[in-house]
């Protein structure tokens, strides 16, 4: 029987509830994570079909921080800074949760090789709204593997 509209699943993971664990980070909460979208490359055949190679390229996404949460910021810009001098341990192993409703993990992804590749500031508007200032990190991810 399907559930009413606007309901969820019990056990479902939720779309708004994730924590994204990178050791030199420390705890973050992330406000947002972009897609990891992962393909594995092909070759084209003499026969003009195509074939895996077992290969993936590296993953890019986006992730989105407050402005104002000081001790996360300053963890991901020294973060970006040793990345931006190839300092030891500037590539890390990280661990994306999806949480169900109850918090606790319904679905887990190992991110393996993990680099801060950018920084955004975004544009500012003193004519706008007055929403809170989100800065935008960029990632590269070399793969993506289900736990």
């Amino acid at each position: 029987m399907p559930l009413p509209k606007g309901t969820v699943e019990p056990g479902a993971a939720l779309s708004n509830s994730f924590r994204f664990d990178v050791p030199i980070l420390g705890s973050v909460y992330f406000t947002k994570i972009g897609a990891l979208s992962q393909e594995l490359k092909t070759t084209t055949l003499a026969d003009s079909t195509a074939q895996v190679t077992g290969k993936v390229d590296p993953v890019e996404t986006e992730v989105e921080q407050y402005a104002h949460h000081d001790a996360e910021i300053v963890a991901l810009e020294a973060w970006y800074a040793a990345c931006k001098v190839g300092a030891p341990l500037h590539k890390q192993i990280g661990t994306l949760h999806l949480l169900g409703a109850d918090g606790q993990p319904v679905r887990s992804f190992l991110l393996d090789g993990v680099i801060c590749k950018g920084r955004q500031i975004p544009e500012l508007d003193a004519k706008g709204d007055g929403e809170g200032v989100v800065f935008t990190w960029k990632l590269v991810v070399d793969n993506v593997i289900p736990l």
